[in-house]
């Protein structure tokens, strides 16, 4: 996939965008650290409830599933970026592609809470705040590609290892696009970077994902996947940075947009904000199939 030079007027909105939060917060100094425990924090990602938002129902009835009630399952393409040095890692996850367990029976317009000990695992998360940069600590982008399915069939087929094929793609791809010449050390440093590497991170992963999306399903239905990324700082970068992602989002998904071979012409819900704060998806697109929102949490 050719991607070209991010426009310079995007990369002047972007500095733009971060002036003003700069002034909001008026508090991202040099001397800001968020000292991590000896081995970095454990994080784990996790869905922790899931709401029908509009409800579609199994048709037909089989004899081993004979409700109307839809049962769907979440699966995690995770992802862990290091950008000082550059290493990309990437897992797959679910408790249905391990032990046949879904999140739960769902009907119309209910809500469930997420099944225990599904979602993503991270260890050694350092969090720094700008100074910790400064020192040398890694600046790390943690992620997943969430995909949700509604099962139609009694055992899940192939999608761990069409999603291990993903994987390798992304593995192989991703490090040239995010390589640089070292960690800034202002925020605003930090707000450039993200906007120069994030177009390319996401168009390589939803391009991989969208080259065998067609394999992934089997008889399940398939009701949506999401690329999300978490810039893995706390303290003071962490408050800043969650303030002007959003807007650098919109940047990136406009850069997307524009690529002449871009994945996403028409756009694509994505995700790009600090680790340990939540967020919620909606997955489906009505009447075609049902659609659900699904709330993630740290812990």
């Amino acid at each position: 996939m050719h991607l070209t030079h991010q426009p310079r007027h995007i990369t002047r909105r972007i500095r733009a965008t971060a002036v003003v939060v700069l002034a909001a917060f008026g508090l991202i100094g040099a001397s800001c650290t968020n000292p991590a425990p000896a081995g970095g924090f454990s994080l784990k990602l996790r869905a922790t409830e899931i709401t029908n938002v509009s409800f579609k129902g199994d048709w037909p009835l089989t004899f081993w599933d004979n409700d109307v009630d839809e049962e769907p399952y979440l699966v995690h393409l995770g992802l862990r970026i290091g950008l000082n040095p550059v290493s990309v890692t990437t897992s797959v996850a679910s408790t249905y592609l391990n032990g046949g367990q879904y999140i739960g029976k769902i009907g119309a317009g209910q809500t469930i809470p997420g099944r225990t000990g599904d979602g993503l695992n991270w260890n050694g998360v350092q969090l720094p705040d700008i100074a910790d940069l400064a020192n040398g600590a890694p600046l790390e982008i943690l992620g997943s590609v969430e995909f949700l399915f509604d099962r139609d069939q009694l055992v899940p087929l192939g999608i761990a290892n069409v999603l291990q094929g993903v994987s390798q793609v992304i593995n192989s791809a991703l490090p040239p696009i995010l390589a640089n010449s070292g960690i800034p050390s202002t925020p605003q440093g930090i707000l450039d970077l993200l906007g120069a590497v994030m177009p390319g991170a996401f168009a390589t992963i939803v391009g991989a994902v969208q080259a065998v999306v067609g394999n992934l399903t089997g008889g399940d239905t398939f009701l949506g996947f999401q690329p999300v990324m978490f810039v893995a700082v706390g303290g003071g970068l962490g408050d800043f940075l969650n303030g002007a992602l959003p807007g650098v989002m919109n940047l990136v998904n406009t850069v997307l947009k524009a690529l002449p071979d871009s994945p996403l012409p028409n756009g694509l819900p994505l995700s790009l904000g600090v680790a340990r704060r939540g967020l919620s998806i909606r997955f489906g697109t009505a009447p075609t199939t049902s659609v659900y929102k699904v709330r993630y949490g740290w812990v």
